[in-house]
């Protein structure tokens, strides 16, 4: 499996993990951050730290709010 393969495997199963417990999915395939630190298995105050501290490849969106989009998500964790 190429990594554009696991990427796209991993976005699917995001999406079904947000689905299977009633997450909200936004426009655009992206997740609140408290959303997106379950799917990475952090707490969303390390999420928080990562992203004031621009870790490397976690890519957000802050209009307002910050979301995270799924397929960034699973990028940044087939990077790791």
């Amino acid at each position: 499996m190429n990594r554009q393969q696991r990427i796209q495997q991993r976005f699917e199963e995001f999406r079904e993990f947000c689905r299977l417990n009633n997450h909200v999915v936004l426009p655009g395939n992206r997740v609140r951050e408290e959303v997106a630190a379950l799917i990475i298995g952090i707490s969303a105050g390390t999420l928080r730290n990562w992203r004031s501290n621009r870790k490397p490849g976690l890519r957000f969106c802050d209009r307002g709010r910050v979301t995270y989009e799924l397929a960034f998500l699973a990028e940044f964790l087939d990077g790791e």
